[in-house]
Order: structure tokens, then C-alpha cells, then sequence
């Protein structure tokens, strides 16, 4: 009876526990016009971590914070220069199960993104922007989901590439509501009555 009992509010204290988590944006907006990668930004305790590379491998400072012209991408954007052949790698603090971002590209042709898990490539995604009305260069969504990951690799064909409005959806976790305490309050009690 007593185990039983303590099952019935083991399972109502799993019950109250709460799923948190909610997506964070990273737009750029509070980072300084000029800052090149390799730099942070956290917004909601989630950290991203964004750095550069040549196709090499070597550390490039060759993306920057920068005021935007495009149509979707507002404020201030991160933007390789002109001619530059980066890859952009964004780390995050914790896993995800989801990102979207906004972006532009030099000419048309895909942005291409590489998911990781710690250092297994867990999928990928592409796509190819649009050239808004009275605009010059194509620019679109890109979004990746489905399965954990806590970094991605962004690349494209194009010389240069603008990123903005990161959408980063972290894992859900559970939070345990006040019920969650009263089993090991019980248990107290119970090895409190034996002593």
C-alpha cells in the first residue's frame, strides 16, 4: 500500500513538471557596428558563438556586424565581405532541436547549412534566396530541424553571404513544479518514523 502510494505521487510529481523552453532571437542589434568574428552574443542565457574560416581552416576575421540595406534583413546584419570564400560556424551553449535565420547572398545561389552534434554532422539544409522588388541581391529563410544539435556550419557558392534574425529553438527540458518534492519528502518521513 505504502509503495503504491508513493508510486501515485512519484507519477503526479512527474506530471507537474513543466516543459521549458522558448526560442531566442539573435539579431544583432546590440552588437557593435565593426565587431568582427570571432565574438559571442547571449540573449536569454543561450550563447552563440560565431566564427570564421577560410576553405582552409584557417581563423578568419572576415564577417562583421554591419548597418543593412536589404529588405528582410533589417538593423544591423553579420556579412562577409565582397570576394570572400567563409564558412560561418555558429556555436551554441546548449543543444537545439531547431534555427531559421534570415539571409542574402551575393548572387543567386543556395546557402548551404551543416548541423553538429559535437563533432558528428547530423544533417543538413539549403535554400535559395529571391531578389526582392527593387533590390539587388536574393535573399530568403533558411531553417534546419528535426534532430539535436548544438552547432552549425553556414557556406555558399556565392562570394559572399549576410545572415540576421537567428531563431534558435533550444531542447526543452523539464522543470519541476513544487509537487515535484513532496516523494522525497515522504521518503523522509518514512525513514524519520524508523529512527
Amino acid at each position: 500500500m505504502r509503495i503504491s502510494m508513493l508510486r501515485s505521487v512519484s507519477l503526479l510529481a512527474l506530471a507537474s513538471c513543466a516543459l521549458s523552453a522558448h526560442a531566442v532571437v539573435i539579431d544583432f542589434e546590440s552588437t557593435a557596428n565593426g565587431t568582427a568574428t570571432a565574438f559571442s552574443s547571449t540573449v536569454d542565457g543561450l550563447t552563440a558563438s560565431f566564427s570564421a574560416a577560410t576553405p582552409g581552416g584557417v581563423p578568419s576575421d572576415g564577417f562583421s556586424v554591419q548597418n543593412s540595406f536589404f529588405s528582410t534583413l533589417t538593423g544591423h546584419v553579420l556579412a562577409s565581405g565582397s570576394g570572400s570564400d567563409l564558412t560561418l560556424t555558429i556555436g551554441f551553449s546548449q543543444a537545439l532541436d531547431g534555427v531559421s535565420l534570415t539571409f542574402a547572398t551575393q548572387a543567386s545561389g543556395p546557402l548551404s547549412l551543416i548541423a553538429y552534434l559535437g563533432g558528428t554532422q547530423v544533417g543538413t539544409a539549403s535554400a535559395t534566396g529571391a531578389i526582392p522588388s527593387g533590390r539587388s541581391f536574393p535573399e530568403g529563410t533558411l531553417s534546419f530541424s528535426r534532430i539535436a544539435f548544438d552547432r552549425v556550419v553556414l557556406k555558399t557558392t556565392q562570394d559572399a553571404f549576410a545572415i540576421d534574425n537567428v531563431d534558435a529553438s533550444p531542447i526543452a527540458t523539464a522543470v519541476p513544479g513544487p509537487v515535484a518534492a513532496l516523494p522525497f519528502a515522504l521518503l523522509a518521513l518514512k525513514r524519520r518514523k524508523r529512527a
